[in-house]
């Protein structure tokens, strides 16, 4: 478990997982992936794990031909749920997907056994 999620509401109970291919890539678009998997990963702490009692983030990234897909999914109780509740998780989500424009790329939301997030965005020529 990683000890920065112990800072965060029932961060000691959640069991997180990587699985991340290398991607080496200018510091900008390195920072603006930061603010994303920062936002997406801080929802998912404040608001899926909530009187859950086996709660679980996976964090995955993988090169998809000319494309690399970063994958968030965590098991709460999904994006459709959480937003009716949160009102405020909007904004959030609107500079999540400003930050995947300026990667030229596009993300999407999932509810698959909770919520899924999927960043896709196009590797530079030579990874």
């Amino acid at each position: 478990m990683l000890r920065e999620a112990q800072v965060f509401p029932h961060g000691e109970r959640v069991l997180i997982q990587t699985e991340i291919e290398e991607y080496v890539c200018a510091t900008k678009k390195l920072s603006t992936l930061g603010l994303i998997v920062n936002e997406l990963v801080t929802n998912a702490m404040k608001y899926a794990f909530v009187d859950h009692p086996d709660p679980k983030l996976t964090i995955t990234g993988v090169y998809c031909g000319e494309h690399y897909t970063l994958t968030i999914h965590d098991n709460g109780p999904g994006l459709l749920e959480r937003a009716a509740s949160e009102p405020s998780s909007g904004f959030g989500l609107m500079i999540v997907n400003t930050l995947a424009e300026q990667l030229d790329g596009a993300i999407r939301f999932e509810h698959d056994n909770g919520m899924q997030a999927i960043l896709e965005f196009p590797v530079e020529e030579g990874r």
